[in-house]
């Protein structure tokens, strides 16, 4: 192999790793994510109902259920209303691809759990 194609060869194998990692760095720093909190001032059962309720008016159609937990998921974006009773804390949590748009969806989501006050 003469040293022009061993050149050109070097060169295309160099570039490679870097093309690789060139979809990555196009898709941004990663997942946006926000949260807030407030102090749980209702029962357990109805910081609930508020959560599901938010999660609802924001458009995030039906809700998930866990221990602690009502979140909605809708076009790769997660939102989480979490009630803690015995920390006496309400959690509101939002992420996805944007940080601003999941910025957004947080505090519209805190402010719909105040509106059911």
């Amino acid at each position: 192999m003469d040293f022009r194609k061993f050149t050109i060869l070097a060169a295309i194998a160099a570039a490679l790793p870097t093309a690789a990692a060139a979809p990555a760095f196009a898709l941004g720093d990663g997942p946006g994510i926000a949260s807030d909190w407030a102090d749980l001032t209702v029962p357990q059962a109805e910081c609930f109902a508020r959560g599901e309720a938010a999660i609802q008016r924001i458009g995030f159609g039906e809700v998930e259920r866990t221990k602690y937990s009502r979140f909605g998921t809708r076009e790769g974006y997660t939102v989480s209303v979490r009630c803690i009773e015995e920390k006496r804390i309400v959690l509101f949590m939002a992420s996805g691809r944007d940080r601003k748009q999941a910025q957004s969806l947080q505090l519209d989501l805190h402010r719909n759990y105040l509106k059911a006050q």
